[in-house]
């Protein structure tokens, strides 16, 4: 999100961030998601989770294990489809 941000959104950012979890207001928060909702943020981390995600499919079908291969997908794909899903709709994750 910073790379793609102004300077004045990755300035507000960082110190929203930094903030102690007590000092951050619902507003803060959705606004923070708006931002990374704008700057596609969501979209870039599932890419780069996807494309991960296969290579460790591939790492561990090349090494012969049926068995964890299929639990790692099963895994991964439940942890992936409510950020799919908020990705699509621009909802927030349930």
């Amino acid at each position: 999100a910073l790379q793609r941000a102004s300077q004045e959104q990755s300035r507000w950012l960082l110190e929203v961030l930094d903030r102690p979890r007590t000092s951050t207001t619902a507003g803060d928060v959705e606004q923070a998601i708006e931002l990374f909702e704008q700057l596609g943020s969501l979209r870039f981390a599932l890419e780069q989770l996807a494309t991960r995600r296969a290579r460790v499919l591939a790492l561990v079908a090349d090494m012969s294990h049926d068995e964890l291969g299929s639990r790692l997908a099963v895994v991964t794909d439940a942890l992936l489809r409510p950020l799919e899903s908020a990705a699509s709709t621009g909802g927030a994750a349930a």
